[in-house]
């Protein structure tokens, strides 16, 4: 937070420029006390200007803030102004501005020489400096203070010429108030948006002409487009039947060819030979490895084999057919199995749940029995004395229950009607009485203000009597000092001789002017004689200084020498060319490290480059290791090598290969041996050889035989079926680690390019490195080299320095030897001269001297004469005031005894008022204490019978409940055999499909056993049949090619085509005609097409579409840019309107509070700020502002109508309050006499409130309080509040300089 340390004065008005003042503000509270004319009012002067850069008024633009160049008796005046504080966040900053005022021949100059902020480095703890423009520092401390320039100026260092602007005219107080509030910039922010609006609202005009031209040739555009759609459409229709025509005429024109080429012979014919010789070679090769193929070769027919083959697919798709039947079957079974197990699972639950309501039965009807029998007992209902109920009296015992809670309702609701009635009646009455006692309070409180009003006035009118009885004691005192004065300043105006003294100062002045012509006229003298005396000493001072010269520069070239020519070389003839000489070699030197520095860092990024691609490859090398050894250890599982899996997957597909053969030739020599059986059976003979058995052993043994193989072709089947999945499975596994065998190869192929990698970066990097190093070592060396030679720079300049001033001093001393040359004659010596001149010298002074003496004499003569005209003046008007006082004194105790008379009356009239309160006031609390009573007796019978009715509600419920549990048990006991038996079904039903799922699962095993069977049956039968048609396909082709050879060795012989071709022609000439036709219609509708899409090329279609999408959306924008720059102008004045309402208001009632604590009059009530709005353009407010008093419940304008002291206190109070509202960063204050025009009451008072606003803001931290005045009894005042140990007093020393010392507060007592 904001607060101000101390500030420096120097050169400014009164103080001495050439010793500063100091002082030092305090919290909460800075007095300051010194006589007018100290120099108080310049210390607000320099807070404001350090603070904001403004000068005091009337000082002719800052010239007369400036100590005086004229009394001081020198041409310039340099002045400072120091002023440390501390920012809204708490950081120490010094301000300084400093200023220069210069006598020119005629007018006054004053110039700024510096504006600078003093900071510190919070990291360091150093002082930073920065200097400023004087405009960029008037702006840049108001924000680090927290508060407006206009604030400071008009509220906080408020100068005491300006103090009372509350009460200037209108437009000086208008422009105030909207600088304080910053109504300015937020007023032309409004015109800049409203400014703004328009423009967008021109150029939403100018978008939707636009718009309007755009859409046109959009709508155009889509017309062209339309109509090109249209042709290509009918182009591309056109096209189509030309291609369909082209196509009729192709195959006319091909028939028209074919005939005429039937008639040069058979060469088609031969071309279709030689491709059946090509498509037999074909399916012999297709036969030859079908049969390879095979798994076995059956021997019969083709009709028994389609006979077979026929049965195979009947029995597979019954197959097929019964495994779907079989598994919609099990589907069904599944859905009605969790259908019964539901409801087998909520059949046990019922019957639990019945079973429980079973065994519940009995004790709820002894719970009911109980309770009506406690019930009917209670409430005298006779009849029920003995248990058990029946059903009917339980009915006729609610129903009873029912008439005697409707009885009870009405009860309750009499009850509350009654004591309804009785607390309105007493509460009219006390509301009757409280109205009574409530006016004779209002006049009881209006009674005691106006004896407070009146007492206030008999104590004002008391004292000015006694003022006036003192004054007329001190009348005959008071004629006797005017005597007295008059006479000391005859006296003192009769010993005062003007005249004469002037004589004097006439005379001494004649006698100077003579005697300063001569001491010019003996000085001229004195200079030609003296001029070769002292070209001399010149000279020889020059030769000394020179050899002094030439002495340094050779020291230290010699000092430095080996260096200078190590660099160098040698050193240059002429000195001045030292320092060049030695920059180029520095440049050089530069350059050659500058070289150096880069190509190191290229070798070090190069190395860092390689550092990364090495630690990259050696991952690499690491992640490829891991993989390979993961992927062997996969390899190690199943007792292979990296090396052996492909032959192991070969051999494994082998393995699979041969056992699915073996499988499928033994299903298939099962079937062929079961025919073999059946046809050696019915033909006895050997199905294969044909042989006949001629006896029956022979028969019996070929059958037993194959039936003896037959016996071993299942177990045959079910070992190689169980290899077969043993070898699949070894193979899917194998096959799975192909990808590892891959990347284990692939891996170790990659490897050495890794390795050979990571070899040639390691030595490029060591290669790299080694020439960082040296470039290192190279780098370090010209560093060193530089260094040197930079440290030779300075002394370079100081051999160069004085060996130039050597050198001039050589030409002046040449120069000097030439004027000596040259004599001169005089006839007195320079000794004579001189003494004569100082003797005039010395009588000029004492004249001077004389003259200083008697203007100071008449100076003082003059002002005691004044003062003492200015004392008897003042008593001269303290006399008529007294002679005044007795003519008052009857007219005061007449004014005291009437206030007393008055006073004397409102005190009977408060007797009698409070008498009678005091009755009303018993009366009232007797009529609340019987209103409570009421209340109380009231509430208390109706919680009785309520509390009845609710008993009785809840024993009815709870009998209620109980029958109804009794039902629902009873119920429950004749629905717990049917549950029982209702489980017992479904839970037997749940066992039969349980049964029929397991068997039909066995069921459909089967059928999938029998199908893959049938399956591959039916493969080896497909593979014969398609090996069967091969080769009838074969024999086809033979047979066809022989005929079509033997056709062709036979000549055909000529046929004539001339009628088929003439029709063939006349076809082909009309399709022609068609084609040609619609090849011009289509030529017409392309040229229309190119029209339309010259058209759509032009600047104004092209594109249109993203012309009309952009143009529609800037149009779109820009409405919503407007309609935002609405809703922001309505929202801006509407905060600007409510923060002006609440500042008012809040500033209204700091006013108001002050005003009453402050002034002690009876004639204005309070003071308050009106802000009259008006609206000046168009929808912007602007505020015009005036202060006005309330007198009698009325608004006076005050300005105009109050006294010098009203205006003083009101400015005072409106800045307290300006202050309090908008000071939140920074607490500072300062009152330039205060107490001006005010009478001791009011500064009494005044003073009182400062000490309270000093106690309620001392807490806080950035709280100060500064106070400049002359009057040391309001100092006492304030100083009594122990706020202040110490003030400050500004006077004047004996050269009329300001000066400010600290003093203790308790001196002033």
């Amino acid at each position: 937070m904001t607060s101000i340390d101390k500030l420096l004065i120097q050169g400014i008005r009164s103080f001495d420029q050439q010793k500063g003042q100091v002082i030092e503000f305090y919290k909460p509270l800075t007095i300051i006390v010194g006589q007018n004319g100290a120099g108080k009012t310049t210390i607000i002067e320099c807070l404001k200007y350090a603070c904001t850069g403004e000068v005091p008024p009337n000082s002719n633009k800052g010239q007369a803030f400036i100590h005086d160049p004229k009394v001081a008796g020198e041409r310039e005046i340099k002045a400072q102004i120091k002023l440390r504080f501390k920012s809204v966040n708490g950081k120490p900053i010094v301000c300084t501005r400093s200023l220069q005022l210069t006598q020119k021949a005629k007018t006054l100059e004053m110039k700024t020489l510096e504006s600078a902020l003093q900071t510190y480095n919070p990291a360091t703890g150093e002082k930073v400096s920065q200097s400023y423009r004087c405009a960029d520092m008037d702006n840049l401390i108001p924000e680090l203070m927290g508060v407006s320039k206009s604030i400071l100026e008009s509220v906080i260092f408020c100068h005491q010429e300006d103090s009372n602007w509350p009460l200037s005219e209108a437009s000086v107080l208008k422009k105030k108030f909207d600088d304080i509030f910053a109504s300015t910039r937020y007023t032309k922010a409004l015109e800049a948006i409203k400014k703004e609006k328009k423009s967008q609202n021109d150029l939403l005009k100018e978008y939707g002409l636009k718009m309007e031209t755009i859409k046109t040739n959009r709508d155009l555009s889509i017309q062209f487009k339309s109509d090109l759609k249209n042709l290509t459409e009918k182009v591309n229709q056109t096209d189509e039947e030309i291609k369909s025509l082209r196509e009729v005429i192709n195959q006319k024109e091909l028939k028209i060819t074919q005939l005429r080429k039937k008639q040069s012979g058979a060469q088609e014919e031969i071309q279709e030979v030689i491709k059946m010789k090509a498509t037999r070679a074909q399916l012999i090769d297709q036969n030859k490895q079908t049969h390879k193929e095979l798994a076995n070769e059956f021997t019969e027919s083709d009709e028994e084999l389609k006979q077979l083959s026929d049965r195979f697919v009947d029995e597979v798709k019954q197959l097929e057919e019964k495994e779907i039947k079989v598994s919609n079957q099990i589907k069904r079974l599944e859905q009605e199995k969790n259908g019964l197990e539901k409801k087998v699972q909520e059949a046990s639950e019922n019957f639990g749940r019945l079973q429980t309501m079973e065994e519940n039965l009995k004790s709820l009807v002894q719970d009911r029995e109980k309770r009506i029998q406690s019930f009917t007992k209670r409430y005298g209902i006779r009849g029920y004395e003995n248990a058990p109920y029946s059903v009917e009296q339980v009915s006729g015992l609610l129903e009873k229950t029912e008439s005697m809670m409707n009885q009870l309702r009405e009860s309750i609701l009499e009850t509350k009607n009654a004591n309804q009635q009785k607390n309105q009646e007493m509460e009219r009455k006390l509301d009757k009485s409280k109205e009574s006692q409530a006016q004779l309070n209002e006049r009881k409180r209006s009674t005691e203000k106006t004896i407070d009003q009146q007492k206030h006035k008999i104590n004002l009118i008391q004292k000015e009597l006694q003022e006036r009885e003192k004054s007329l004691l001190r009348i005959d005192s008071a004629t006797e000092e005017v005597a007295k004065e008059k006479q000391m300043l005859e006296d003192l105006q009769r010993k005062y001789n003007k005249e004469e003294i002037n004589q004097q100062i006439a005379k001494l002045n004649q006698e100077k002017n003579q005697t300063e012509k001569r001491v010019i006229e003996l000085a001229d003298l004195v200079k030609k004689l003296s001029v070769q005396s002292s070209k001399r000493a010149k000279l020889n001072v020059l030769k000394v200084e020179r050899s002094k010269k030439k002495d340094h520069y050779n020291h230290l070239l010699e000092a430095r020498r080996e260096e200078f020519e190590r660099i160098l070389g040698k050193l240059p003839d002429n000195l001045l060319e030292l320092k060049p000489q030695l920059e180029k070699s520095i440049q050089k030197k530069a350059s050659l490290l500058s070289e150096v520095r880069k190509s190191l860092e290229k070798e070090k990024g190069k190395s860092s480059e390689l550092s990364g691609k090495l630690q990259g490859a050696q991952q690499q090398m690491k992640k490829f290791e891991s993989e390979i050894s993961e992927n062997e250890k996969k390899l190690e599982k199943i007792g292979g090598s990296q090396g052996e899996l492909p032959d192991l997957i070969s051999k494994a597909e082998k393995n699979v290969e041969e056992k699915k053969k073996t499988i499928t030739m033994t299903q298939s020599a099962e079937v062929m041996y079961q025919n073999f059986v059946g046809l050696a059976e019915e033909g006895h003979e050997c199905p294969l050889c044909e042989r006949s058995f001629a006896k029956e052993n022979e028969l019996k043994r070929f059958l037993a035989k194959l039936k003896e193989v037959l016996d071993t072709v299942p177990k045959s089947i079910k070992e190689n079926s169980t290899g077969l999945k043993e070898s699949e499975v070894l193979l899917t596994e194998l096959k799975k680690l192909s990808p590892s065998w891959d990347t284990i190869q692939r891996l170790s192929k990659e490897l050495p390019d890794i390795q050979g990698k990571i070899s040639e970066f390691e030595n490029q990097k060591n290669s790299v490195d080694s020439s960082v190093k040296n470039l290192t070592k190279e780098f370090d060396k010209i560093s060193i080299e530089e260094r040197e030679m930079n440290d030779l720079i300075q002394d370079s300049e100081t051999i160069m320095r004085n060996y130039r001033e050597f050198l001039e001093l050589e030409k002046q001393i040449g120069e000097e030897e030439k004027v000596l040359m040259a004599s001169t004659s005089d006839s007195r010596t320079l000794e004579d001269a001189t003494a004569e001149y100082d003797e005039n010298q010395s009588k000029s002074n004492q004249i001077n001297e004389k003259l200083e003496t008697l203007r100071n004499e008449v100076q003082r003569k003059q002002e005691e004469i004044n003062s003492k005209t200015t004392l008897l003046n003042r008593k001269e008007a303290e006399l008529i005031k007294i002679k005044g006082s007795s003519s008052d004194i009857e007219r005061y105790k007449d004014e005291l005894k009437q206030a007393t008379n008055s006073k004397d009356q409102s005190e009977k009239e408060l007797i009698n008022l409070e008498s009678s309160l005091e009755k009303i006031v018993k009366e009232v609390n007797e009529l609340v204490q019987a209103r409570n009573k009421l209340q109380s007796e009231a509430a208390e019978s109706e919680s009785k019978i309520i509390n009845e009715k609710e008993a009785f509600q809840t024993k009815v419920a709870q009998l209620k409940d109980l029958e109804r549990q009794i039902e629902v048990s009873r119920k429950a006991s004749t629905g717990s055999k049917e549950a029982e038996k209702k489980k017992e079904e479904l839970f037997s039903t749940l066992q039969n499909n349980r049964s029929e799922h397991s068997r039909l699962l066995e069921q459909i095993s089967e059928i999938t056993e029998q199908l893959v069977a049938q399956k591959l049956t039916r493969r080896n039968l497909d593979d014969n049949k398609k090996y069967r048609s091969q080769l009838v396909e074969i024999k086809r082709l033979e047979t066809s090619i022989k005929e079509k050879e033997t056709k062709l060795g036979v000549s055909a012989g000529a046929v004539e085509f001339e009628e088929e071709l003439s029709v063939l022609q006349k076809e082909f000439q009309g399709l022609k005609t068609k084609h040609d036709r619609l090849t011009g219609r289509r030529s017409e509708n392309k040229e229309q097409m190119e029209k339309n899409q010259k058209e759509l090329g032009k600047p104004q279609y092209k594109a249109i579409d993203e012309e009309f999408k952009q143009m529609h959306i800037r149009l779109k924008t820009t409405e919503m840019a407007n309609h935002d720059l609405e809703k922001y102008y309505r929202a801006l004045e509407k905060a600007l309107l409510q923060y002006h309402s609440v500042k008012m208001t809040e500033i209204n009632k700091i006013i108001r509070e002050l005003w009453q604590a402050t002034y002690k009059g009876i004639d204005i009530e309070t003071i308050e700020i009106k802000s009259d709005g008006e609206n000046t353009t168009g929808r912007s407010t602007s505020y015009n502002y005036r202060v006005v008093m309330i007198k009698g419940g009325t608004e006076l304008d005050m300005r105009g109508r109050c006294s010098a002291g009203q205006k003083v206190l009101a400015s005072l109070v409106i800045r307290l309050a300006l202050a309090e509202t908008f000071c939140i960063n920074c607490g500072i204050l300062a009152l330039d006499e205060p107490t001006t025009n005010l009478d001791r009451h009011n500064v009494e008072s005044f003073a009182n409130a400062l000490v309270n606003i000093i106690e309620t803001r001392r807490q806080q931290s950035n709280f100060q309080l500064v106070i400049i005045t002359h009057d040391e009894e309001f100092v006492s005042l304030i100083g009594k509040s122990e706020h202040a140990d110490y003030y400050w007093r500004v006077s004047k020393d004996q050269a009329g300089h300001s000066v400010i010392e600290r003093q203790e507060i308790a001196d002033l007592a």
